[in-house]
């Protein structure tokens, strides 16, 4: 049976017995001598297995989350280490990583989620509802949720027949068309909750739940605007790859030395401009796709001006023989 890491959390400071911290554990368990059985055991295994756990949890320190959430992906072990929720160990390097390369997300994670969970949740472009990856989705704090345009359309509706009651203690969006919608389920969540009580417990009850809204409000308007400082931060750090990435193409030349692209043409490449505006991170993937659209736009645009230009020769020797020719008549 192969031997797995295990990270044991801290037991809450306020008793008496109180765990030793992982690292602690994993440091005796690490002196202690090797077998030759255990040994070969390990002689068809993965290096990163092999490592000693303080050894693993050190290069994971390092790490960005989206390499923590490949790397709790490759193999059971990695994922028992790195997915351990009631380790405070494993919870801190999670927050470290998020901290170190996601520093426009200071917000502690939302009640509910862990560390790992929150890093999942903002890397993933993947709807709640549809499961889709393909699709581009927009994080609803008020559910935390990711959503995509086409599940939030048969989701939402508008405030008609709903009690005004109701509405005050409801977070809204505006539709294409301008008019205030709500989610259908939270309406009819609501609906239920109210419709046993009397006049002056729906007061109460009222009062009660508008408290909770305004206390919930403040939060999701710190979450919105650490979404805006962080898209804006992501596109630009998005611009500065794409742009060095440019830079790279651009320095590329033929044998002779003559420059292979011209800047200006590849500027005016409408792949280049839309691929400025997105959010997510630009991988060697990305630039691989950018590339070849590039490419074939920046083809397309020498195409047409050598058409154009063979068009104007053509015509500026026509016109040529023209006026010969009414010189020759005259």
């Amino acid at each position: 049976m192969v031997q797995t890491r295990r990270f044991k959390a801290r037991s809450n400071p306020s008793t008496k017995q109180i765990e030793s911290d992982p690292f602690d554990s994993l440091q005796q368990t690490s002196t202690t001598t090797t077998t030759s059985s255990h040994l070969q055991q390990n002689v068809n295994k993965p290096s990163l297995c092999t490592l000693p756990p303080e050894t693993f949890l050190q290069i994971c320190k390092n790490l960005s989350p989206a390499d923590l959430l490949s790397l709790s992906r490759t193999c059971k072990l990695f994922y028992n280490d790195l997915c351990c929720e009631d380790s405070l160990t494993i919870q801190e390097i999670w927050r470290q990583s998020r901290y170190s390369f996601m520093p426009y997300r200071k917000l502690v994670p939302p009640e509910g989620m862990s560390e790992r969970q929150y890093v999942r949740f903002l890397l993933e472009n993947k709807c709640h509802f549809c499961g889709r990856k393909s699709k581009s989705t927009k994080i609803y704090w008020e559910r935390k949720i990711r959503c995509c345009a086409g599940c939030l359309e048969t989701r939402m509706i508008d405030s008609q027949d709903v009690e005004p009651i109701i509405l005050q203690i409801l977070h809204c969006r505006w539709d294409r068309n301008g008019t205030r919608v709500y989610w259908r389920d939270q309406i009819m969540e609501k609906i239920k909750e109210i419709e046993p009580l009397s006049q002056t417990e729906r007061v109460e009850w009222g009062e009660q739940q508008y408290k909770k809204f305004k206390l919930n409000e403040r939060e999701l308007n710190r979450r919105n605007i650490e979404d805006n400082c962080a898209r804006r931060q992501q596109r630009y750090d998005r611009k500065k790859i794409i742009d060095e990435k440019l830079n790279e193409m651009i320095s590329e030349t033929n044998k002779n030395g003559s420059p292979i692209w011209i800047r200006a043409y590849l500027e005016k490449c409408s792949s280049l401009s839309k691929a400025y505006t997105y959010n997510r991170p630009f991988t060697e993937r990305s630039w691989k796709i950018l590339k070849q659209k590039l490419v074939r736009e920046y083809n397309e645009m020498l195409d047409a001006d050598e058409s154009e230009e063979i068009d104007f020769i053509c015509g500026e020797y026509l016109s040529d023989l023209d006026s010969n020719n009414s010189e020759d008549k005259n």
